[in-house]
């Protein structure tokens, strides 16, 4: 019987233990990426919100003024108007 009791009182310092360290585990990540959108990253027209944020980068050609969306591998492709014709920035 004792060794039942031992054997439970392990288990239950075990997963304390456990539970205490994915609970700090789960904070941390919710604490950065609170940071990251509130201090360090940036919101563009791509994005629904400074929470939903799209992959893509906004890119300008300033000698044409026409936009691109670069993707995370880095491939860009002109960004277009609802009708089909390039979105043009004139500055």
């Amino acid at each position: 019987m004792t060794t039942y009791q031992e054997f439970k009182q392990d288990l239950n310092k075990y997963m304390k233990g456990v539970t205490i360290t994915f609970i700090k585990i789960v904070l941390l990540i919710v604490v950065v990426s609170f940071g990251m959108n509130l201090f360090g990253v940036k919101v563009d027209d791509t994005d629904k919100n400074k929470w939903t944020r799209s992959g893509m980068r906004l890119r300008t050609d300033h000698g044409t003024g026409v936009q691109y969306l670069e993707s995370a591998d880095g491939v860009l492709t002109p960004r277009l108007n609802a009708d089909g014709s390039l979105v043009v920035i004139v500055e």
